[in-house]
């Protein structure tokens, strides 16, 4: 599980921080420690109203190699995210850029949302993300039933494609196998199974 909240950046309701401070590590609030981190001060994200700011341009954070559950297992990453821009900018990706090794959760021109296990992508229908407001996405996997994709709670795409095979490999924040997210993350949850209605 992943529980990153911009409202806590360092676990004391950002008391550490303020508006327009670089961001060098986004701690994780639920308790495995899967913090997302960047070292290197010109790649850091910006804090900005109770949101992680991503310049579009060379901003990005890593988390560990097993923040994303790896093979192939069940997982839900919900997230409220905002994109300045019609683009491909990557929200999250984990594994390795090999057929179906690859999870990546990103927007797609068009204004759509996309999942892709690297030639295997899942989209969403066009015009469901409005630019420059935060939205609620939610990507699901489940290994009976295959991929979903929600916008504010609505059902945006979805398939039956279920042979994913993650490998432990670095995840990364805001950046992928490329297209460096033009926009702004206020919240990620992500879990290790899909999540029930009630």
């Amino acid at each position: 599980a992943l529980w990153l909240d911009a409202s806590n950046i360092d676990m004391g309701s950002n008391i550490t921080l303020s508006d327009g401070d670089a961001i060098s590590e986004w701690k994780d609030l639920s308790g495995n420690g899967k913090d997302a981190v960047q070292s290197t001060a010109t790649n850091q994200p910006v804090l900005s109203n109770q949101a992680i700011i991503f310049d579009g341009s060379d901003d990005f954070m890593t988390l560990a190699n097993d923040t994303m559950p790896i093979g192939n297992t069940d997982y839900e990453f919900i997230v409220i995210a905002k994109s300045h821009q019609d683009q491909a900018g990557r929200i999250y990706q984990a594994g390795v850029n090999s057929t179906l090794q690859a999870v990546g959760l990103r927007y797609t021109p068009n204004r759509k949302a996309d999942s892709y296990w690297w030639r295997n992508d899942l989209g969403t229908v066009e015009n469901i993300i409005d630019l420059n407001k935060f939205q609620l996405i939610e990507y699901l996997y489940d290994t009976d039933t295959g991929r979903k994709i929600y916008v504010d709670g609505e059902l945006g795409g979805q398939d039956s494609l279920t042979n994913r095979n993650t490998p432990a490999a670095t995840n990364y924040l805001g950046v992928g196998d490329c297209c460096n997210l033009d926009g702004e993350i206020r919240e990620i949850l992500m879990f290790d199974q899909v999540l029930s209605d009630a």
